[in-house]
């Protein structure tokens, strides 16, 4: 009994080196700290029954959600739309529910909207760059949404 409480302190010991380092990790390299946090939920499945995630677990869930909020902000600031969506994708992979993740998403599907409207105009002119606005579209979207599927038709439609 000592040997496997022993045992079960010693990993318990790991787990919390584990989630120190990857908590720190969040801001700094929130791809990295992903990683770490895959590795930590690894880790933590061989001690807790099946479907059981801890509360540590998922608090660094939440923080690195906010953490690639932050970044998909600062990418829109910054007019770089698509690594704005797979900042705020990567964000709703951890934490579909997050506010701020929410909000940037649907910010750029309004941005997006108004940029295939601009892609119609162009396309109406017959502007030589009207494709990879279509694409950029896209890029920037999710597949499930309605600019997506708008802005892949038209892609393929004018495109070819």
């Amino acid at each position: 009994v000592r040997r496997r409480a022993r045992k079960l302190s010693s990993a318990l010991d790991e787990l919390d080196r584990r989630y120190r380092r990857t908590r720190s990790e969040v801001s700094n390299d929130p791809e990295r700290a992903w990683t770490m946090l895959i590795e930590l939920e690894r880790k933590e499945r061989a001690l807790l029954p099946p479907g059981v995630k801890s509360f540590l677990v998922r608090e660094l869930e939440v923080s690195l959600s906010e953490s690639f909020a932050e970044r998909g902000a600062s990418m829109l600031d910054r007019g770089r739309f698509e690594d704005a969506f797979q900042a705020w994708v990567a964000g709703y992979k951890l934490a579909a529910t997050n506010p701020k993740v929410l909000a940037g998403l649907e910010g750029l599907e309004g941005r997006a909207e108004r940029m295939a409207q601009e892609a119609e105009l162009a396309a109406q002119r017959g502007a030589p760059d009207v494709c990879d606005r279509y694409k950029r579209i896209t890029r920037m979207t999710r597949a499930n949404t309605d600019v997506h599927k708008k802005a892949r038709q038209q892609a393929f439609a004018v495109c070819g």
